[in-house]
């Protein structure tokens, strides 16, 4: 049985170990990462994941602001067509940034910690894996079936 978990921490070395092996997966929440990419402090090493964050939030904002200019200038529905790109660029943005976080942490040991030491990974991992390393039994995701 595969269990979902915030609530355990794995060393650096085994997440690695078992993400090569296809026994785990790791994640992070959209806004968890893009609070990361906010505080400084807390960014990885790698400038990049912080830099194509800010690229497409600029992209973002300078989209919607041109609609919203367009709707003065132009017609009025350019700014119905520029909410609309706002939020696809927009969550684009985010889920990207996270996988950017993801594939920065297996590479970068202490950007992993530092994250680890603020319980912000969610593993996705089978139960008898997860009783190797001594924890108690995580709680799976709620069913989506039932109300």
């Amino acid at each position: 049985m595969i269990v979902y978990s915030s609530k355990v921490k794995i060393p650096y070395e085994d997440v690695v170990k078992l993400r090569n092996s296809g026994v785990l997966n790791l994640g992070i929440s959209n806004s968890l990462a893009m609070a990361v990419s906010l505080r400084s402090r807390l960014r990885p090493k790698n400038k990049g994941v912080y830099l194509a964050f800010l690229f497409y939030s600029w992209i973002a904002a300078l989209a919607l602001g041109y609609t919203i200019y367009l709707s003065f200038t132009s017609g009025w529905w350019w700014f119905i067509i520029g909410l609309f790109a706002f939020q696809i660029i927009w969550r684009s943005n985010q889920k990207g940034n996270a996988e950017n976080m993801l594939e920065e942490a297996l590479r970068d040991k202490e950007f992993y910690n530092q994250i680890l030491h603020i319980t912000g990974w969610f593993y996705e991992i089978e139960e008898e894996e997860l009783k190797k390393y001594g924890r108690v039994k995580a709680p799976s995701p709620p069913n989506k079936n039932n109300n």
